[in-house]
């Protein structure tokens, strides 16, 4: 089962169960539970490159994912028994803007440019869920806590490109310059992960604290595309990526208590993720595959989130 449907069934168990969490929490001072949902707003830049099949150019085409603006929806839950503590948060993101420039080279370290074009990207999504599992230690008289944790996560980049302009042609090899509206090609991708990792939590004053985390991934990268406008290519999966990868993300959060029950919170977001040498596996319409160096791939991401939470 995805980790996304664990979740919403997770999250289906805990709403019909709800009646008793809440019991308990009034038998038991050491229950904590916390839902925050919230909104938030993400900017993403993805880029990889393949080389050629005998190695040079070692850069042979390379793909930029640029300044994709992302609204994303945010449900977050925390649960603490006696100091054992889980959370778990579902990020849900529509690409609102974004920007794809394809390069290809034909002389090692991007010398020889003889094709670019430029493209938009809209109208896709991202999804995010981690999970996250450890135990809570108290510092300065309770006021403060640290908990380290392990935990998985899953993370999805569902890019479409349309609107592409050739904006750098050599005749015989590429498209003319100029426009071509048919574009209409995507490219998925997804990071499995392991992590270790530590979070925070201080109290300033009776009513503000702040919140930070820290997350060490050990990723498997896999992404499919189908670019639609290649008839040598097959369809609907024209090439495949894979590639064992890494990822931090830091987290850093204010929140003010509003009364017993509800606090309201903002948390900034910083991501940094990146890959070894992978597979790139090109699915010709013939039915034969070439596989070829997938040098690496990068994703950097950083958002600010605005959370309502609930304590029981």
């Amino acid at each position: 089962m995805k980790y996304i449907e664990i979740f919403l069934l997770g999250i289906a168990v805990f709403l019909t169960n709800l009646p008793n969490l809440y019991a308990f929490e009034f038998q038991n001072e050491n229950v904590d539970l916390i839902i925050r949902p919230g909104i938030g707003l993400r900017i993403d830049n993805l880029k990889w490159s393949i080389a050629d099949q005998d190695g040079h150019p070692n850069i042979l085409s390379e793909l930029e994912f640029n300044d994709l603006i992302i609204f994303q929806s945010v449900l977050d839950f925390d649960l603490t028994v006696k100091r054992i503590y889980l959370r778990s948060t579902l990020y849900y993101g529509g690409i609102i803007d974004g920007k794809c420039t394809d390069s290809d080279y034909y002389i090692d370290n991007r010398e020889g440019l003889f094709s670019r074009s430029e493209s938009e990207i809209n109208n896709d999504d991202v999804q995010d869920i981690t999970i996250g599992l450890g135990y809570q230690f108290y510092l300065n008289n309770k006021e403060s806590k640290i908990a380290p944790l392990i935990g998985i996560s899953d993370h999805k980049q569902n890019l479409r490109i349309t609107n592409g302009v050739q904006t750098i042609a050599t005749p015989e090899l590429t498209p003319a310059i100029g426009s071509f509206p048919d574009l209409n090609s995507t490219y998925q991708a997804k990071w499995n992960t392991w992590w270790l990792g530590m979070d925070v939590f201080f109290i300033l004053t009776k009513d503000v604290s702040l919140s930070s985390s820290l997350e060490f991934h050990t990723a498997n990268y896999k992404a499919k595309a189908d670019w639609n406008l290649r008839d040598d290519f097959a369809h609907p999966v024209s090439y495949t990526h894979k590639a064992e990868g890494k990822g931090i993300v830091i987290k850093v959060g204010i929140n003010k208590t509003l009364d017993k029950h509800w606090n309201v919170g903002l948390m900034t977001i910083w991501q940094n993720w990146w890959t070894s040498s992978g597979i790139d596996k090109l699915y010709l319409s013939t039915g034969e595959t070439v596989s070829t160096k997938l040098n690496q791939v990068n994703w950097k991401s950083k958002s600010i989130n605005l959370f309502l939470s609930y304590k029981f």
